[in-house]
């Protein structure tokens, strides 16, 4: 996956200033995870749910807290962890553990985090999507992680394409969703978000927040990882 560096821009966010409310705005968070919640699929409900922040020695990406064999890891991009053998992994409310990297594939840029079991996060059943990128184009999908600084966000979109072995989304990210998952309707994970496009005109690079670059599952060695998490965290 190397060939991506030059094409596109990694959203493991490094230091990123964002831009407060506009003055005076006041924003009311009393019952709101149940209104947004309200307007969700149960699959979005329960992803959104297993959603982390992934934070590191050079900055932050997002993860999904999931169910592999009975264990209870965190998956997200190997861009994020990079070469930080321990990461700190932040829930809800103010929930923080620590956790270790046990599986980190650069290639494929992915990675897989042991930790405590969490208190206000709820993993989700590990269920890779079968399907053949090509055959899903057009399929809607969502991710929840936490973009430009933002708090926890559900986004969706669609695959509109494929290429150099990767799904490409239309959608929206930014720095700070690395590592999200990536779902389809039928609570199945597609795969990993890795990266933002970058489009040239006029010999000036853009980048397009718009067009979202994901790592599929199917590239992923379910069995591998499994064998892993099975070996390195005990029942």
């Amino acid at each position: 996956m190397r060939f991506l560096y030059k094409a596109i821009i990694y959203l493991s966010m490094l230091i990123l200033f964002v831009s407060p409310a506009i003055a005076g705005e006041e924003i009311t968070t009393e019952n709101s995870s149940f209104i947004i919640e309200a307007s969700l699929s149960i699959h979005e409900t329960e992803t959104r749910r297993s959603a982390v922040k992934v934070e590191t020695n050079h900055g932050y990406g997002s993860g999904t807290y999931v169910l592999i064999s009975r264990r209870r890891v965190v998956i997200t991009a190997a861009h994020v962890v990079r070469n930080d053998s321990t990461v700190i992994i932040h829930g809800d409310q103010g929930e923080s553990v620590s956790g270790d990297v046990i599986y980190l594939d650069v290639d494929n840029d992915f990675a897989i985090i042991k930790l405590p079991k969490l208190k206000t996060r709820k993993a989700v059943k590990f269920r890779p999507s079968s399907s053949e990128p090509n055959d899903i184009i057009g399929q809607n999908v969502f991710y929840s992680g936490y973009p430009s600084g933002h708090e926890l966000l559900t986004i969706r979109g669609s695959v509109a394409g494929v290429e150099r072995g990767c799904l490409l989304l239309q959608s929206y990210a930014w720095m700070g969703a690395s590592g999200s998952g990536v779902f389809n309707n039928l609570g199945e994970f597609v795969g990993v978000l890795v990266a933002v496009d970058v489009g040239f005109f006029d010999g000036s690079a853009h980048i397009v927040e718009s067009i979202v670059w994901i790592i599929p599952i199917r590239n992923i060695e379910t069995r591998l990882i499994r064998r892993v998490i099975i070996q390195k965290i005990p029942l």
